[in-house]
């Protein structure tokens, strides 16, 4: 019964850690927040750990070079998440 007790800390604190990371880790590059967790759970599917690690430089690198190429300036103005403020 102990064992099983001391597993469920460990998960229940790391869901609790990968449902708030992204969400802050987005307003602080400026990025989509959906996007992010998008970008995690994909990075994670294809290279595991260390593609979640990679995930949110990627996107930020992706939102640079949008930011970057006129034609592209759309996609990275939705990579950012930027709200319209009237």
């Amino acid at each position: 019964m102990r064992i099983a007790c001391r597993r469920s800390r460990p998960s229940r604190s790391f869901r609790k850690r990968a449902a708030t990371s992204p969400l802050l880790l987005a307003r602080r590059f400026e990025l989509n927040p959906v996007l992010v967790i998008i970008s995690l759970v994909f990075w994670f599917w294809m290279w595991g750990i260390a593609g979640a690690l990679l995930a949110v430089p990627l996107l930020a690198s992706f939102k640079i070079i949008c930011d970057r190429i006129r034609p592209l300036m759309a996609l990275g103005h939705f990579v950012g998440g930027e709200s319209h403020n009237a």
